[in-house]
């Protein structure tokens, strides 16, 4: 019988498995294979210094050989893991976000961002949008029909996204379309309720 541990993230297998191995020449095995050679190195590091007098000079190389490795480790994360993560799940993939719209006060339409209103509905009801990320004070969003999508957004290759900021006095309500507990902003709640004077317009199941 498995250990219940291993029972409770099996359902994470395919989501780390898309993490560390996409496909397409990228992938996390990259950090994995650093962080291994960064332990290797300090492993030889311990052996070699057992039988050497000049252990404190093989020490300094090696430390600073694990120092250069572990900011290549941070740069290798920061452009080949960080962005292929769920946004749901903390990470830059706004792929799986759902879309969002957000509507706004009377007295606060002059103030928008230019190309936010959706020009077919009442004058207060925005375009289709990704929330990218959600505080206290504003909002950013995104058009997902830019830059060729949230697919394109997460390359080292990907083209200048504009981000709208609204400020959160100026909305009214949001509703999402097709909403997960994973793929809404932490910030947001996942059922219907009050945040920050917002009514949220969610789709839960019934308790």
């Amino acid at each position: 019988m498995l250990p219940a541990g291993v029972l409770s993230l099996w359902g994470l297998f395919p989501f780390l498995w898309k993490i560390i191995w996409r496909g397409d020449g990228g992938g996390a095995y990259v950090l994995i294979l650093v962080v291994l050679l960064m332990g290797w190195l300090l492993y030889r590091t311990t052996l070699q210094t057992r039988t050497i007098r000049k252990g404190r000079l093989v020490w300094a190389v090696s430390v600073g050989l694990v120092g250069v490795l572990y900011y290549f480790s941070v740069l290798i994360f920061a452009i080949n893991v960080y962005p292929y993560v769920p946004a749901g799940r903390g990470g830059g993939d706004y792929s799986e976000s759902p879309k969002a719209q957000l509507r706004f006060k009377q007295e606060s339409v002059a103030a928008l961002p230019r190309g936010i209103l959706d020009s077919k509905g009442d004058g207060l009801t925005s375009i289709d949008l990704v929330i990218l990320e959600a505080s206290p004070s504003s909002i950013l969003a995104a058009d997902p029909r830019e830059a060729g999508g949230p697919i394109c957004w997460r390359g080292s290759n990907r083209p200048k996204l504009r981000i709208a900021e609204i400020r959160r006095d100026d909305v009214e309500s949001i509703s999402y379309l097709n909403p997960t507990s994973r793929s809404v902003p932490p910030l947001l709640p996942v059922c219907a309720g009050q945040y920050a004077g917002e009514q949220l317009d969610l789709c839960c199941p019934a308790d």
